[in-house]
């Protein structure tokens, strides 16, 4: 018989269980790269209203550091989308063709009041 698979039997009690846990641990990754896309699209979504806004909404606080927009939502995104696991090309993809239109229109209307 081949190395670790049972005589007729199609596999062994080791190698199900193995299929289970990387069955197990895909769907895992799947929920979080999930998870952090939704979050990633309402706090994109949200600057890209607060920047459409006239004037731009918390850009700076009063005495001239960052706003709750650019000094923690923003950075906070950022963070979150560098934990995606890039080796696992599905879920990199899958979140880059999900943000990445959101991301421009963020990046095009930070451009104008950010010097």
């Amino acid at each position: 018989p081949r190395r670790g698979s049972a005589a007729g039997s199609g596999g062994s009690a080791e190698e199900e269980e193995s299929s289970e846990a990387i069955h197990r641990v895909r769907e895992w990754n799947s929920s979080l790269a999930e998870e952090a896309v939704r979050y990633a699209t309402n706090v994109l979504g949200m600057s890209i209203r607060a920047l459409s806004a006239s004037p731009p909404a918390d850009l700076a606080d009063d005495d001239g550091s960052a706003g709750v927009l650019l000094g923690r939502l923003l950075p906070s995104v950022a963070a979150g989308l560098c934990l995606t696991p890039s080796n696992v090309p599905t879920l990199s993809g899958r979140t880059a063709a999900s943000l990445f239109p959101l991301v421009t229109q963020c990046a095009m209307l930070l451009d104008k009041y950010v010097v």
